[in-house]
């Protein structure tokens, strides 16, 4: 087919992030060719947008079936075109809701100034939550963009769609001494961004949790449940370290980059430095390891030491830019990334998995899509309500 190669080579771009805006464009004029009706998506789009996701992800498919049927050893990237089509295909579907939306439209996603409503102490596991130091919880997700609340002198503002800023007088915050005053929690099948008072930046993952003083000038210390990626300020690095608690390591911080992937059903806590320079301490032993620039540091309570391997650590944080990454990982990592974003239990009719895998695949895909794409690469599963079993 006379597309198929230029086709390969853009959707290979698509996948690493390097396709042009020019490529771009002639990917959609590609689309366009043949077609009833061209992609412009007008706002009524909403309505049908299954639809179209569904017909342009079946037309990819069919167009970059790969000639070479080898059989090979079981990866995410033995048949990388399929997930390089479901990442077209919604990007740019997104792309053209956005651009196509009508500036009266656009102008009523922003919110005027306001205050955050009144506190309530209902906690949900469905929904993102903050939880204040005198047991007052919010919705985090049913506060319009603009809004703030005050508390302890300290303004908590949402100045983005899942992004909060904590703004604080510095006087003030230095009185305080309650590290874990505030909580904030994700469910499943979302991320937040978190500004401390401090400047430093937390993006929480989903299903995660983060306890934090509001006044961060005078106690940069958190506690984290799940997994986050941080991002130090380093103003104050001399005086008062920042420093990550979880349940079996610290991690002690004077300005740089890291993730930190710590969740409960996990054996190891993970610590991935991104640039900078960070010292893990091993909770239960005292032994400590400094990391230097893709390194990562993996603490368990079973292990005495702390191990160290070399990765590259753009792909172990792709979560934060919207994707899924694995990294010879198995089965079992796969789906645990996969029963947290989307809410599902994984029940498994099948004990032996003898492959290990390797791909990226966007979160902005449906279940469904998702399943879709285990399926290309021999993972057979079905479900039932809201039970993901693998046969």
């Amino acid at each position: 087919m006379k597309y198929s190669a230029r086709y390969q080579e853009l959707a290979a771009k698509w996948l690493s992030n390097t396709i042009s805006e020019e490529e771009k464009k002639e990917f959609a004029a590609w689309y366009n060719e043949g077609q009833d009706e061209e992609l412009i998506i007008q706002s009524k789009f909403a309505g049908n947008e299954e639809a179209y996701r569904k017909q342009l992800f079946d037309k990819i498919k069919h167009l970059t079936s790969l000639s070479d049927n080898k059989v090979g050893p079981r990866s995410l990237n033995k048949r990388w075109m399929y997930v390089a089509a479901s990442i077209i295909s919604l990007t740019v579907i997104g792309a053209l809701i956005y651009l196509d939306r009508p500036d009266t439209q656009r102008k009523e996603l922003v919110k005027k100034e306001g205050s955050i409503p009144k506190k309530e102490r209902a906690w949900s596991d469905d929904k993102t939550m903050l939880r204040l130091s005198n047991g007052d919880v919010v919705n985090l997700d049913d506060v319009p963009v603009g809004t703030s609340l005050n508390v302890e002198g300290v303004t908590i503002h949402k100045s983005e769609e899942n992004v909060i800023r904590c703004v604080s007088d510095r006087k003030v915050s230095a009185r305080d001494g309650k590290a874990y005053s505030t909580i904030i929690k994700t469910p499943v099948g979302k991320d937040y961004k978190l500004v401390l008072a401090d400047g430093s930046v937390v993006w929480l993952n989903a299903a995660s949790e983060i306890r934090f003083s509001l006044h961060s000038w005078g106690q940069r210390r958190v506690k984290l449940d799940g997994e986050a990626y941080f991002a130090v300020d380093p103003a104050e690095g001399k005086a008062v370290p920042f420093i990550v608690e979880t349940r079996q390591q610290e991690v002690y911080v004077l300005g740089t980059e890291f993730n930190v992937d710590a969740y409960r059903d996990e054996k190891w806590a993970r610590t991935t430095l991104v640039k900078g320079s960070v010292k893990v301490k091993q909770m239960h032993t005292d032994a400590v390891a400094i990391l230097k620039p893709n390194q990562q540091a993996k603490v368990s309570h079973h292990m005495s030491k702390i191990k160290i391997r070399s990765v590259d650590a753009s792909e172990i944080v792709s979560w934060k830019n919207g994707y899924f990454s694995f990294h010879d990982s198995d089965i079992q990592s796969v789906l645990k990334q996969f029963a947290r974003w989307y809410g599902v239990e994984v029940i498994y009719r099948r004990t032996e998995f003898a492959e290990t895998y390797v791909g990226k695949i966007p979160r902005s895909l449906s279940l469904t899509e998702a399943i879709s794409v285990l399926e290309t690469v021999g993972v057979k599963c079905k479900m039932e309500g809201k039970k993901l079993i693998i046969i």
